[in-house]
């Protein structure tokens, strides 16, 4: 991700105002949507602990969550929830949220042009299944071609019982003198849509025209918000990765402060996230533990102090490394049991 920049050199767009005015929105009426939250992927326990203390979190930062992960939603979906979420900063900060107006009709309108069929260029439908083989299925220069192609295959799949993902591909095509199509250019795609198993839009990657560095390069994805969560140094917590969790001790996270909480990104760039978690995970051999280092935005964390689905040798090493990293003296046999 590109470093803070006072203006975008593409388009010559000043962004720096963003920082000043975010410590400026507005303290509009937020209701608490703890249900929201979590299909935003805040952790149960940070959802818990904005129960409790009353905190509601504003739509500039819920925006930049669902940016986060848009593959959380399907297309349909997102641009809703998107659109709400900018309404909702409107309110907060009317000059940031006609920014993100002029994102979301960007995005709207770059999708269209994807679809938009001219002759010019080529569309290959292809699919993917679970073990990771696919082929491509069809091409073609008109887009509702690939569309009815992939409900037949749909179709066929949903008999058979196979789970299956498509995409479809846009390339530009090579003309003749006389404007016949001569080939086709593989080597400048113009980004894909990918749709689930019941031929469904997830989601766009990589779309031409979709001027994502219009804010990417500017203020807007890298400005702070104060967001609180509950947890410390030396906690024991997990977080969510690919179909399990991790296991892991922080060993640096900011002590709460009453009045503003733990300063966050509000878009979670992995360099600048700010937890550092001391992963532990089982080596090679399935027998011995070994740590690990990772960072982990606050709001994705769980509380796993309960030890919940682990086992003994395993819960006793991340007690040790907590009492470890708070300084406490520990038994160095509890920690040869462990890593032997």
């Amino acid at each position: 991700m590109a470093g803070i920049m006072e203006m975008d050199s593409g388009t010559g767009r000043n962004f720096s105002f963003v920082r000043e005015e975010l410590h400026n929105l507005a303290d509009v009426p937020r209701e608490f949507d703890g249900a929201l939250y979590e299909k935003l992927g805040v952790s149960r326990t940070v959802v818990e602990y904005w129960t409790e203390t009353g905190y509601k979190p504003p739509y500039y930062y819920l925006f930049w969550l669902l940016q986060r992960d848009v593959t959380r939603f399907r297309f349909e979906e997102y641009r809703v929830l998107r659109d709400k979420l900018i309404s909702g900063v409107c309110k907060e900060n009317a000059r940031i949220g006609r920014e993100l107006e002029l994102y979301a009709d960007n995005e709207d309108e770059s999708y269209e042009s994807y679809i938009a069929s001219n002759g010019s260029h080529m569309y290959f439908l292809s699919d993917e299944f679970d073990d990771g083989s696919g082929s491509t299925l069809a091409a073609s220069v008109e887009y509702g071609d690939l569309i009815s192609r992939m409900e037949q295959e749909v179709s066929k799949n949903k008999k058979e019982g196979d789970k299956v993902e498509y995409r479809i591909t846009k390339y530009p095509v090579l003309l003749s003198s006389n404007h016949c199509i001569k080939g086709v250019d593989m080597e400048n795609s113009c980004g894909e849509l990918l749709f689930d198993s019941g031929g469904v839009l997830k989601y766009m990657s990589d779309i031409q025209g979709f001027r994502y560095d219009d804010m990417d390069a500017g203020e807007l994805l890298d400005p702070y918000v104060f967001i609180p969560h509950p947890f410390k140094r030396g906690d024991i917590v997990r977080y969510r990765y690919g179909e399990g969790y991790s296991y892991g001790v922080l060993s640096y996270a900011a002590d709460i402060d009453a009045r503003e909480g733990e300063r966050l990104p509000a878009f979670l760039d992995s360099s600048a996230f700010t937890a550092t978690i001391e992963t532990v995970c089982k080596a090679g051999d399935g027998e011995r533990y070994i740590f690990g280092h990772d960072h982990v935005c606050p709001v994705y964390l769980e509380e796993a102090m309960d030890g919940e689905g682990l086992d003994g040798k395993l819960r006793l090493l991340l007690m040790t490394a907590s009492d470890i990293i708070k300084g406490r003296n520990v038994s160095l046999s509890d920690l040869s049991y462990c890593m032997g």
